[in-house]
C-alpha cells in the first residue's frame, strides 16, 4: 500500500513538471484544456442566439457577464457560415447542425470554436486552442477587387469564404492603413512592399506586392500571405485601371496569445 501512495505522489510531481514546461508560469499552458459549455438556441430568420448561464460560456467565449450571444448566417460561394464582427468569429456548417471555425476572445488571442446545435433547442459551444502551434486558418481566403484612382480607395468584387474575415482583412488595405483591428489591439497585417514593373505595346504594368505581417501571422506562415495591387497606365503614363488580391492560405498561424 506504502509503494503504491509513493507512485501516486511521484506520478503526480512529474505530471506538474510537464505541464509547467509548457510555459514558464504554466497559466498558458492550462488555457489549452478550454471546457466547453451548454446552453439554449434560437432562429429569428438568420439571426441565432446562444445562451448560457455557465461560466465557461463566459470565461471562454462570450465575455464576463455575458449570457447571451447573436449571430448571424451568411452564405458564400454555397456554404454556410455563423458570423460575428464583435468577436471576430467565422464558423462554417459542417452539417448535422456542427458548425466549425475561429473566433478571437478579447483580450487573449484566437481560438477555434465548434458550435453544435441540437433537434431539441439545446446546444454545445466548445473552444480549443493551441499554445505552442498557434490556431491554424480553416480554409485558404482569397479577396479580390478593384481600384478606379492609383491612391483612391479600393473596392471588394469577390471572396471564395469567411465574411467576416473578409471583412476584416479587406477593411486592413481599404485606405491604405494595412492594419487590423482585434478587439482592443491593432496590429501591423501586410509589410515588406515589393515593386516590380514591366512593359507592353499598351504601356506599363506596376505589382505591388506585400507579404504577411509575423505581428500577426505566425510561426514562418506570414511569407505565404500576400496583398497585391497592380496599376496599369497607358503610353502616356496615366492611370487607366487598378486590381488587388488578398490571400491568406489554409493553415497559416494565427497566434493563442496575440502580443
Amino acid at each position: 500500500m506504502k509503494k503504491l501512495k509513493f507512485i501516486t505522489a511521484a506520478t503526480a510531481i512529474i505530471a506538474a513538471a510537464l505541464f509547467c514546461t509548457a510555459c514558464p508560469d504554466g497559466s498558458r499552458a492550462a488555457e489549452q484544456f478550454l471546457t466547453g459549455s451548454y446552453g439554449t438556441y434560437t432562429w429569428a430568420e438568420n439571426d441565432l442566439t446562444i445562451t448560457s448561464n455557465e461560466s465557461n460560456f463566459e470565461r471562454h467565449f462570450a465575455g464576463a457577464g455575458v449570457h447571451s450571444v447573436t449571430l448571424k448566417k451568411e452564405s458564400v460561394s454555397s456554404s454556410d457560415y455563423l458570423t460575428s464582427g464583435k468577436y471576430s468569429l467565422d464558423a462554417k456548417n459542417i452539417d448535422g447542425g456542427v458548425w466549425k471555425g475561429i473566433f478571437y476572445l478579447n483580450g487573449k488571442g484566437f481560438r477555434y470554436i465548434t458550435i453544435t446545435l441540437k433537434s431539441d433547442g439545446h446546444c454545445t459551444v466548445q473552444p480549443g486552442l493551441s499554445v505552442e502551434e498557434g490556431i491554424k486558418f480553416p480554409e485558404d481566403l482569397k479577396i479580390k477587387g478593384k481600384f478606379t484612382q492609383a491612391n483612391g480607395p479600393a473596392e471588394m468584387i469577390s471572396s471564395t469564404g469567411m465574411p467576416t474575415y473578409t471583412t476584416i482583412f479587406f477593411n486592413s488595405i481599404k485606405h491604405g492603413s494595412l492594419e487590423t483591428t482585434w478587439g482592443e489591439r491593432e496590429v501591423g497585417t501586410f509589410t515588406d512592399c515589393q515593386t516590380q514593373e514591366s512593359t507592353n505595346t499598351g504601356g506599363k504594368i506596376t505589382t505591388k506586392t506585400w507579404k504577411g505581417s509575423s505581428q500577426l501571422f505566425a510561426n514562418g506562415t506570414a511569407t505565404n500571405v500576400y496583398y497585391k495591387k497592380i496599376y496599369k497606365y497607358n503610353t502616356s503614363n496615366n492611370f487607366i485601371s487598378g486590381e488587388f488580391e488578398i490571400f491568406i492560405p489554409k493553415d497559416t498561424v494565427l497566434p493563442a496569445v496575440l502580443e
